[in-house]
């Protein structure tokens, strides 16, 4: 499954907020144990990208643009201790 990101500036500064870089996110996002699902967020249904980036366990929330064919990054956070042990169990 290829992933296609639309960034904006806006957004790469918000994941910078968060201590991500852009690279983090597309390294999550070619993880060959990447876990997906998908969830309200903020209201609105998004994708959700559970993958390992350089060491680190991160969650990226996205919305796909049918426009574009794209996915705009919502946010970035790093994986809780459930999400951690659903990574583990996965692989």
């Amino acid at each position: 499954m290829r992933i296609e990101i639309y960034w904006k500036r806006s957004d790469i500064e918000h994941i910078a907020k968060h201590g991500v870089r852009g690279e983090e996110v597309e390294e999550v996002l070619r993880d060959k144990h990447l876990f997906h699902w998908r969830a309200r967020y903020k209201s609105v249904i998004c994708d959700y990208f559970l993958g390992s980036s350089f060491g680190r366990l991160l969650i990226v929330i996205a919305k796909y643009d049918k426009k574009i064919r794209k996915f705009r990054i919502k946010t970035v956070r790093d994986a809780n201790r459930h999400k951690k042990k659903l990574y583990k169990e996965k692989q």
